[in-house]
């Protein structure tokens, strides 16, 4: 943005009239494909316990093979979509497996993180549900905040089953 309003212009990359594909990131609440893997996160807060909205969500596997990112609802849940994921892995020796370890990490910005007791969770909800603006943006938080070196959670990603993590932040 902004994006150019002329008519005249409409075969223009920067149009107003050519359409832009933006991923959109998924809801926690979002039916998982079958053929993905995924983590439902809860973020929070540390020392405190209260969840953290607007975090951004990194799940690694070890081989780095696969990620996936998402950001943290009102509520301080997000769910990571691994799209794509392969049924089963040979291992070594030849065994198989229908899991991958992998590794999830949360970064929020300080100015823009929201904090929420876990009685107050419905009410963040509904507020969000009115929200117009102001959503964190993740590649913003992506680039302003590398992955933390330490407090990593790990998981078991697999087609098989949704794997779940609570990941604490530390406030910078």
């Amino acid at each position: 943005l902004p994006r150019d309003p002329d008519p005249a212009h409409k075969g223009e990359a920067d149009s107003l009239f050519a359409p832009v594909t933006i991923a959109l990131l998924p809801s926690p609440r979002c039916a998982v494909p079958a053929s993905a893997a995924a983590v439902r996160v809860t973020v929070r807060k540390r020392n405190d316990g209260r969840r953290v909205a607007n975090a951004l969500v990194r799940v690694v596997s070890d081989n780095g093979q696969f990620a996936a990112h998402a950001v943290t609802d009102a509520a301080g849940e997000a769910l990571a979509i691994v799209a794509d994921f392969p049924m089963s892995f040979t291992g070594n020796g030849g065994s198989v497996s229908s899991a991958l370890p992998a590794k999830v990490t949360a970064v929020a910005d300080p100015a823009s993180a929201v904090l929420v007791d876990d009685a107050d969770v419905l009410a963040a909800l509904a507020g969000a549900a009115a929200q117009s603006s102001g959503w964190a943006n993740p590649h913003v938080l992506a680039a302003a905040f590398p992955a933390p070196a330490a407090g990593a959670v790990e998981v078991q990603l697999s087609t098989r089953a949704v794997a779940a993590a609570e990941v604490e932040w530390r406030a910078p």
